[in-house]
């Protein structure tokens, strides 16, 4: 499939933003990414003011309104389609917004929440719908007050409602200028007798236009639905009825509609008022949901890896897909609705139920590896337990579960070669050592006491003996620096790079970098671990000193930029550089570019700062061009 060109990207951009519905798109941490323009005038914002934003920075909660919930409502199920990566219908929440004056504006919303799935899955986006129902539920408060349950409030709103409709100044008032379209029509002929704004936006048609003509001469109602509500309120309790119609227009457009009926006396003539809220997209977007909804049923059944839900009251199987039926050795009908100790050993059972509930109490992710006793056998499993909420209370705990009985055998192996590497670091630390001290130490007497009498081949020999004893000395110490990083833990602390680097550079000086001009300035700060960022920087710093010592004008500089959440630094300098070809070989141990007798060197150090760098969280990489000079790169993750 060839993917959108930009033009078509563009257009799905100017779509989505010339929406007439009220949309927002948010990155996972609920950053405001784009808006429709419908949204930002309903909300009395501007794009550039809230793109890049936390939505929550954005709305707050109207402080001067003690019961506002709009916060800790939407968060909540935003939090709900991270973790569940499905959609989240809300009920009516009342969400003040605030003007440009800094007051709030009392506000009714409906909103939905969906997540927008990258490839592998993941949440790359969340669409955030609303529907203004501000004006709806006015309306309800004014015209059907009496569904209320307080029974003396609900007695007390509907004496108001009538006083209101045997008042025509005040019924008239509010009629007309409701957002909600209403109708009224008189019973014994069906003509209808009045309609307001609302009526005239949603059907298209003037009020003279309709007034006197019957619902079915316009084509608007059928007829039988009239005389089904009319029956159904004739007969019905309390003389009102909800109920949702399709309304036909003669372009063949079909509008869904949420209608509220009641049966009224006006001059002494039953008549029929109705309220209508067109409900179409809501339906449309329904629909969408179930579509939605059984997809990602069929990703669930289909996941390579185990999923199960438990109910909260007694932790019973009530779902279990295809892989943790292979896993586990059973078919989903013989554990739903049983529990662990239907299945598993009594202590492996307690174990899991403790786990479960430990869940609820924190309320959070639980990430644990344990061993499950299978029908095929024990196991090793990865297991993420996560509580599943419902009407704000704990409802499910989902487990996805991965069998890691392979790492797990590996990452045993890898502690067992890593205990014979300690008792390897062990040996070179005091077995060669002792060996390598006499050499040095022969060498030197043979040097004072014999000196003279050697010939210039003998000296050169024992020149020669004196330097590769040096030389494995500092191989002898790199060997020990690079095994002792795996069990060092990091202390992390900020740190000043520029007075780091400076340490560094005036300690490598004393050794013989005079002849090299640096350059750093305004080096970003980072949180490291000092010794073990020192020997990075004194690895590569030195390298570029030694690379490029041949020059005759030698120039290291030392670089940081920010990017993305990383902090990037670059070591570069104008020396030898290397062929690209053989860049992987680079960070290997006692992997050179160059020959011995060309530049001295272990073939350790670029390796250990490979090793600290992955143990900061970051990575390293390098680029360079032969007699060009060469770069040497990692990053740190911002914390």
């Amino acid at each position: 499939m060839n993917e959108p060109t930009e033009e078509l990207l563009l257009d799905f951009k100017t779509i989505f933003e010339s929406s007439p519905d009220l949309y927002l798109l948010l990155s996972p941490d609920f950053t405001i990414v784009a808006s429709s323009v419908a949204y930002l005038q309903a909300t009395i914002t501007r794009i550039e003011d809230i793109r890049g934003r936390n939505l929550f920075d954005v709305f707050p909660d109207n402080p001067k309104d003690p019961d506002a919930m709009g916060v800790y409502n939407l968060r909540r199920s935003l939090q709900t389609v991270l973790a569940e990566r499905r959609p989240n219908r809300m009920e009516v929440q009342k969400y003040d917004i605030q003007r440009p004056d800094g007051t709030f504006e009392e506000r009714f919303w409906e909103p939905l929440n969906a997540p927008v799935l990258a490839a592998d899955g993941t949440v790359k986006y969340i669409i955030h719908k609303v529907e203004d129902v501000t004006a709806s539920e006015v309306s309800k408060k004014l015209l059907f007050a009496h569904e209320r349950k307080n029974e003396a409030l609900e007695q007390q709103e509907k004496q108001h409602l009538q006083d209101l409709r045997t008042s025509e100044t005040n019924f008239s008032v509010i009629f007309d200028l409701c957002p909600v379209a209403i109708l009224k029509l008189a019973i014994d002929d069906g003509r209808l007798l009045r309609v307001n704004n609302a009526f005239e936006k949603m059907f298209l048609l003037k009020r003279d236009e309709v007034v006197g003509k019957t619902v079915m001469e316009l084509n608007i109602i059928d007829r039988a639905v009239i005389a089904d509500i009319v029956n159904q309120l004739s007969t019905k309790e309390g003389g009102e009825l909800e109920l949702e119609l399709e309304i036909k227009f003669e372009s063949g457009d079909i509008k869904n509609v949420l209608a509220s009926a009641e049966i009224i006396e006006v001059n002494n003539r039953r008549c029929i008022l109705v309220a209508m809220m067109d409900i179409t997209h809501r339906k449309h977007m329904e629909g969408m949901l179930k579509n939605t909804n059984h997809f990602l049923d069929n990703i669930l059944e289909n996941l390579p890896s185990m999923v199960f839900v438990k109910s909260v009251e007694d932790l019973k199987f009530v779902r279990l897909n295809k892989a943790g039926e292979e896993l586990l050795g059973y078919r989903s009908e013989e554990l739903l609705g049983k529990n662990d100790f239907d299945f598993f050993p009594a202590e492996q059972a307690a174990n899991f139920v403790r786990n479960d509930r430990a869940v609820f109490e924190m309320g959070k992710l639980l990430d644990i590896e344990e061993p499950i006793q299978t029908r095929n056998g024990e196991r090793w499993l990865r297991t993420k337990k996560i509580p599943v909420y419902r009407d704000g209370k704990p409802a499910y705990l989902l487990g996805i579960a991965d069998d890691i009985t392979l790492n797990k055998k590996q990452r045993d192996a890898l502690l067992e070669l890593n205990k014979e590497l300690e008792a390897f670091s062990y040996s070179v630390s005091h077995d060669l050592r002792a060996p390598l001290r006499a050499v040095t130490g022969y060498a030197e007497i043979m040097e004072a006491d014999y000196g003279d009498k050697l010939d210039e081949e003998g000296r050169r020999m024992l020149s020669r003996i004196s330097r590769n004893a040096e030389k494995m000395g500092r191989l002898i110490d790199d060997l020990l620096s690079f095994s002792k990083l795996g069990k060092r833990e990091l202390q992390l602390k900020a740190t000043d790079m520029n007075d780091l680097v400076t340490t560094v550079i005036n300690e490598l000086s004393k050794d013989g970098g005079n002849n090299t001009t640096f350059i750093f300035n305004n080096l970003h700060p980072a949180m490291t671990d000092y010794g073990m960022m020192k020997q990075v920087l004194t690895n590569l710093i030195g390298n570029g000193v030694k690379y490029s010592s041949k020059n005759e004008r030698a120039v290291v500089t030392i670089t940081s930029c920010r990017n993305g959440d990383e902090l990037v630094y670059a070591v570069k300098d104008n020396g030898a550089g290397f062929d690209m070809q053989y860049k992987d070989k680079l960070f290997g141990v006692f992997q050179r570019l160059h020959r011995q007798d060309e530049f001295e060197g272990t073939g350790v150090g670029l390796a250990i700062v490979q090793r600290i760098i992955k143990k900061h969280g970051g990575r390293v990489w390098a680029e360079g061009k032969m007699q060009e000079g060469a770069t040497f790169s990692f990053s740190i993750p911002l914390k």
